[in-house]
């Protein structure tokens, strides 16, 4: 398996990060990348463009510059990592795997980020997980196998979801609908002018981080 440095062509890769190839029980290889210490810890879910987790590496140095474990995934499907099917048919198994290794290791505290894509799979996977609080940036209301109708009566912890209001409008307008069906006391839901997924995590045409960044740093502390 190759080292991020490697695949993640047109990143900068932070220094220190540890690469953990964690095999799943039906043999498959889910390909992690770890960065940062301590007892609270991020699991980010990527998008499907960005070359999987390389796309969420600027995040995660940011979160461990803050204090922060974070560990990004390739899903299944995506750059590094070598799946069975029964796999590829089960990708919350796939974030399950990373918090209960997480957990072992002695986390006290996860909160699963999710762009896009990994939005909605966050969303589904926070009550088989039993995350501690879920971030949803761009997730589509309806992404293969995820439904926000059928996934959100099941979020019971603290969920911030971010959108841009004119790139996903009709998403937008779906997950706000499901809100009331969240049983969760908190819940907030931030309206952006525009971007998708990690691009709301900066400012737009910039590398520079934007407010949510640091709003959802602040959540993922528990704060």
């Amino acid at each position: 398996m190759a080292p991020p440095q490697q695949y993640c062509t047109g990143v900068q890769v932070p220094s220190g990060v540890e690469q953990r190839p964690l095999t799943a029980p039906d043999g498959s290889v889910i390909n992690t990348v770890w960065l940062g210490s301590g007892s609270t810890a991020a699991v980010l879910l990527h998008q499907t463009d960005g070359n999987g987790l390389c796309g969420m590496l600027f995040y995660a140095s940011y979160l461990a510059d803050h204090g922060i474990r974070s560990v990004a995934i390739d899903l299944c499907g995506y750059s590094q990592s070598f799946c069975q099917v029964p796999s590829q048919e089960n990708p919350v198994g796939q974030v399950k795997l990373v918090t209960d290794t997480l957990r072992a290791g002695g986390a006290h505290r996860i909160t699963l980020v999710g762009a896009s894509m990994g939005g909605s799979l966050a969303v589904a996977a926070a009550g088989p997980t039993q995350a501690d609080a879920v971030v949803d940036l761009s997730g589509p209301a309806q992404f293969n196998s995820f439904d926000i109708k059928t996934n959100a009566p099941t979020v019971t912890m603290p969920i911030l979801i971010a959108f841009g209001q004119a790139t996903d409008p009709d998403d937008l307008a779906a997950v706000r609908a499901q809100l009331p069906a969240m049983p969760t006391r908190r819940k907030q839901l931030v309206v952006l002018d525009e971007g998708h997924g990690v691009e709301l995590l900066q400012e737009t045409g910039s590398t520079k981080l934007s407010p949510l960044a640091g709003k959802v740093l602040d959540w993922v502390r528990g704060g």
